[in-house]
């Protein structure tokens, strides 16, 4: 019986090579890692100032007197492609299970910060309506990430602000365990996922959007 001789050199490139995808793997998903940190760093970075100036701005608005109406509605205008961008890389970390195992607590930081960013910018618009008389369609949408209908709603909504671009809708996670959103939640007697908020209008349960579009034109459903 002839044996056969072992390519031991065979074996040791066959590792070696095994090892070095390996470790090329490991490079990879660090890389992406350290991306992720230094996303999330940079928006926190941008909630903090975007905060800063918000309360300076306050500051300079209650000292314009006459002039506050046109500032406040300068502001608010200005505010609305930031706080929408802020809030897709938010629903995108959201639905990021890699950045939820990586970075628990920074995700955690950026949306309470993004959502305590998001609530002044509604007072404000509700400053607006009421000091200014200048009409404001908003929606204040409530949800759960364990909701059955939220994830069809956020669709309904992001529809309406397509075809209604004037349309201010604020989307808060009604778990956070932040006073403003226990305030507002109280003082709406939110109970459900998911509750809209129609200009000051609370709607329990999925709404549709032709539902919503009549809301939004007419004030009320059309039955």
């Amino acid at each position: 019986m002839v044996k056969r001789k072992i390519n031991y050199g065979l074996y040791l490139i066959t590792f070696v090579a095994s090892l070095v995808i390996f470790i090329s793997g490991l490079m990879v998903a660090n890389m992406i890692n350290d991306a992720k940190i230094s996303s999330i760093s940079k928006d926190l970075a941008y909630l903090e100032e975007l905060r800063s100036i918000q309360e300076t701005n306050m500051l300079l608005l209650d000292s314009l007197g006459e002039k506050k109406c046109d500032a406040l509605s300068h502001y608010q205008a200005s505010m609305v492609p930031e706080l929408e961008e802020l809030g897709k890389r938010v629903d995108m970390y959201e639905s990021s299970s890699d950045g939820k195992r990586y970075l628990p607590g920074d995700y955690e930081m950026l949306k309470r910060s993004y959502t305590l960013l998001l609530i002044k910018y509604w007072t404000l618009s509700k400053t607006l309506e009421k000091d200014c008389s200048v009409p404001i369609d908003d929606i204040l949408y409530f949800y759960s990430s364990n909701c059955e209908g939220c994830e069809s709603q956020g669709i309904i909504l992001n529809s309406i602000k397509k075809s209604h671009p004037e349309t201010m809708i604020f989307s808060i996670d009604g778990e956070l365990d932040l006073s403003p959103v226990i305030i507002i939640k109280h003082s709406y007697n939110v109970t459900q996922y998911p509750t809209l908020i129609v200009n000051s209008r609370q709607y329990e349960g999925l709404v549709s959007k032709d539902d919503l579009i009549s809301l939004l034109e007419t004030g009320k459903i059309e039955k």
